[in-house]
C-alpha cells in the first residue's frame, strides 16, 4: 500500500489503475491513471471563494432581554412575553423591529377606530338615558 491517499494503488503488469467510484470524471486523468490533483486543487479554491462570498446567517440575541426595540411613536412599549416567543422562534433584531413597526402601522390605527366606534356608542346610550330613552 502506498502512503499518497490521494491516489489508489497502482497495480503493476497489464491491469489498468481504476477510478475511484466517488471521484468525479473531470478530476481523473485516464491515460495516466491518476488523479488530476491541479484541477481538484482549482475546484476547491473556487469553492472556498464562493462560499466566503455569501452572507452570513443572521444572528439571533443571545436572550429576549437583548432585543432593542424602538418604540418611539409611543403608541405602545415592547412587551417582554411576546419578545420571549419571538426568541424563541429565532426572530433576529431585525425581524423583531418589524413585528413591532407592523402592529404601530396596522394594528394601533385599527383599534383606535374600534374604540372610537365603541365610544360613540357609549355616548348614544349616555344621551339616551339622560333624555329618557330612544323614543325621547
Amino acid at each position: 500500500m502506498t502512503d499518497n491517499l490521494l491516489t489508489p494503488e497502482i497495480e503493476t503488469g497489464d491491469e489498468k489503475t481504476m477510478k475511484p467510484d466517488t471521484l468525479p470524471e473531470k478530476f481523473w486523468d485516464e491515460k495516466t491513471g491518476e488523479i488530476r490533483l491541479d484541477e481538484l486543487i482549482k475546484s476547491y479554491i473556487a469553492l472556498e471563494r464562493k462560499l466566503s462570498s455569501l452572507p452570513s446567517a443572521p444572528q439571533i440575541p443571545a436572550t429576549p432581554d437583548d432585543y432593542c426595540i424602538n418604540c418611539d411613536h409611543g403608541l405602545f412599549v415592547p412587551d417582554t412575553d411576546l419578545n420571549a416567543r419571538l426568541h424563541k422562534g429565532g426572530f433576529t433584531q431585525e425581524q423583531v423591529q418589524t413585528v413591532y413597526d407592523l402592529a404601530a402601522e396596522r394594528l394601533v390605527p385599527m383599534i383606535l377606530e374600534i374604540a372610537g366606534e365603541f365610544r360613540a356608542d357609549r355616548e348614544v346610550e349616555r344621551l339616551a338615558a339622560a333624555f329618557g330613552g330612544p323614543e325621547k
